[in-house]
């Protein structure tokens, strides 16, 4: 059994490093002058960048879409994505969340989780929550990937800290945690392995485009 489950784990790894190599071909691609993934600016100045007109590929998201902006006056996030993704933003007295989810024809337990805390903690005690015996990894029986060069591509400005998981069944993903403006910032992203592709194609146009509005930020004044 614990043979069967080290060939598992290693052959997660194998998928998750060709599926890496995936993202650095599609942001070469996407942008020929700089190889790196690029991060996206912390501000709320293109905030009002208008939706795309580029047509829409049936059933893929891993071609380019059409895309809408997500702005929410009592969201401090900003951020373009894929047109046929619902984006749903929520504040409350613990913080504020936006959540990125996908259609069921392409990964039905697919979906990205912004977390902004409105408490005064670090990203590195957001780090001692999420890996402690009770905390979201051991919650949701997800096993850290140590080795994942997840870890090493994911470098925009504001992250400071990637774990990569592997999780039952074939989900995938990573806890990442990071600062901007003063402010923590918590995103959770899921994926089955499956549509490992599909998913970081739209997750990079996410990413890419996303904004942090230093007005709102920090939550909590400190």
């Amino acid at each position: 059994m614990g043979n069967s489950f080290g060939r598992f784990k290693s052959l997660k790894r194998l998928l998750l490093l060709a599926l890496v190599a995936g993202i650095a071909i599609a942001c070469q691609l996407s942008n020929p002058e700089n190889s790196d993934i690029a991060g996206p600016v912390d501000s709320a100045e293109n905030s009002s960048a208008q939706p795309s007109s580029a047509p829409a590929s049936e059933n893929s998201l891993s071609t380019p879409t059409a895309s809408a902006t997500y702005q929410d006056p009592d969201i401090p996030i900003a951020a373009q994505y894929p047109e046929q993704l619902q984006a749903e933003g929520r504040l409350t007295d613990e913080g504020a969340n936006l959540e990125f989810t996908f259609p069921e024809a392409i990964a039905a337990s697919a979906k990205m989780t912004f977390t902004l805390p409105a408490t005064a903690v670090t990203s590195i005690d957001l780090e001692r929550t999420a890996t402690e015996p009770d905390g979201l990894l051991a919650q949701n029986n997800w096993q850290v990937l140590e080795d994942s060069a997840l870890v090493k591509r994911l470098n925009y400005p504001w992250i400071r800290t990637v774990i990569a998981f592997s999780g039952e069944g074939d989900l995938s993903g990573a806890v990442i945690l990071g600062e901007t403006n003063g402010q923590t910032v918590q995103l959770v992203v899921q994926y089955p392995d499956a549509a490992a592709q599909t998913y970081w194609a739209t997750a990079m146009l996410i990413l890419d485009n996303l904004e942090f509005d230093a007005e709102q930020l920090p939550l909590v004044q400190q």
